[in-house]
């Protein structure tokens, strides 16, 4: 009986264990890279500006130096680059790739959904496209960046990151793809297994 027991309360650790990892990936956020045009790097580039980035809606350019901070700090953080310029010079270096964008979508979703619901409901995203291009203005990549925000700890949830954050991780991830691409890998994150 004794085993009986252990084997029991070890299922039941299992069954706990597990419900708890599965109320922590519910409160995540999610990325997606969707490569549009993509040309290997012709060289190898040591220095990134941060060119034009703009919004479809006025509204959100608010929300723009949030953006240009994420990708600021995670291009300078990687080290990949020896210089990143951001503003954009007046003169930019012919050995440079400028980055742009334009945000194409913010949607805040909803706090009390995203609470109450949780599950993706209420759901917060924000997407931009965004192209490399050489010095001369020769597009050498274009690709779609989304982040999305499921809400907080638990099945809904507090909400632990706000519209600003969001954005400065959306800026993240687009720096990350243009580390990658910079080195000659895939715009879009390794598959995990």
């Amino acid at each position: 009986m004794r085993n009986g027991c252990s084997r029991v309360q070890r299922a039941c650790g299992k069954a706990v264990f597990l419900f708890a990892v599965g109320v922590f990936l519910a409160s995540c956020t999610t990325t997606t890279i969707t490569p549009e045009v993509v040309n290997a790097p012709s060289r190898d580039y040591d220095k990134v500006v941060i060119g034009d980035i703009g919004a479809d809606d006025e509204l959100w350019e608010t929300q723009l130096p949030y953006l240009r901070k994420g990708i600021a700090e995670k291009l300078r953080e990687d080290e990949k680059f020896a210089e990143v310029f951001d503003p954009t010079p007046e003169a930019v270096p012919e050995d440079a790739i400028v980055i742009s964008g334009q945000v194409s979508e913010i949607e805040k979703g909803s706090k009390a959904l995203r609470f109450i619901i949780g599950f993706g409901a209420g759901r917060a995203k924000a997407a931009g496209l965004f192209s490399i291009h050489d010095a001369q203005g020769t597009i050498l990549a274009r690709f779609e960046s989304r982040k999305a925000y499921s809400g907080g700890a638990g099945i809904g949830g507090f909400d632990m990151l706000d519209m600003d954050e969001i954005m400065e991780e959306l800026g993240k991830e687009t720096a990350l793809s243009i580390i990658r691409w910079a080195k000659g890998e895939s715009l879009e994150p390794p598959k995990q297994e």
